[in-house]
């Protein structure tokens, strides 16, 4: 059993957590252009979280970005990663705590990427974000994208973060398993 899961376990880590060094050289120079949009998108109103959410999963779906790594790095618990500049400090600290759980008793609490729900990924591409719903601080998106050459779709929760001055987001909402965030949450027994 170990020997299926270790492969599989690997490959949610990897996407989940990514590759911090490898992404910032791969993409540097899209990575900062695109943080410069999020930052100007940003702005404290449904359509800049619709924008935020738009850049965060294009950064995300870059061909030489984030999702396409091909080298997994096993040791890397930290969260999402490279990603982590656009998500929510209490959403990377529960996702990290899950992280550290599941290697220390050798569990699986989520066989996929959150981000796009799959454990594989290929040709991916944002069709679009939608926002459900919103209020002030807070928006709830609807982001549809293509995989393996079929639509998907996520949900995906952001807040505005005042101090950081941007919308991040603060959870997953995937259709099969609910809030990431609260599946963490339970797995961490809190």
């Amino acid at each position: 059993m170990k020997k299926i899961l270790f492969p599989v376990l690997a490959a949610l880590m990897f996407v989940a957590c990514g590759n911090k060094s490898q992404v910032a050289d791969a993409s540097a120079e899209d990575v900062n252009d695109s943080t410069a949009v999020q930052t100007e998108s940003s702005n404290h109103s449904e359509a800049g979280a619709q924008a935020a959410i738009e850049n965060i999963y294009n950064i995300y779906f870059n061909p030489g970005g984030y999702a396409n790594e091909e080298e997994e790095d096993e040791s890397d618990i930290s969260g999402f990663g490279f990603m982590t500049q656009f998500v929510s400090d209490e959403f990377n600290q529960i996702f990290c705590m899950a992280q550290s759980k599941q290697l220390s008793i050798d569990e699986v609490w989520l066989d996929c990427d959150p981000w796009i729900d799959a454990q594989d990924c290929e040709d991916l591409e944002l069709v679009g974000v939608k926002i459900v719903k919103y209020a002030d601080d807070k928006a709830v998106a609807d982001v549809a994208f293509m995989n393996f050459g079929k639509e998907h779709t996520v949900g995906c929760v952001v807040v505005y973060d005042a101090e950081k001055g941007k919308w991040l987001v603060d959870d997953l909402v995937l259709p099969e398993v609910g809030s990431v965030k609260q599946m963490a949450d339970d797995f961490c027994g809190n």
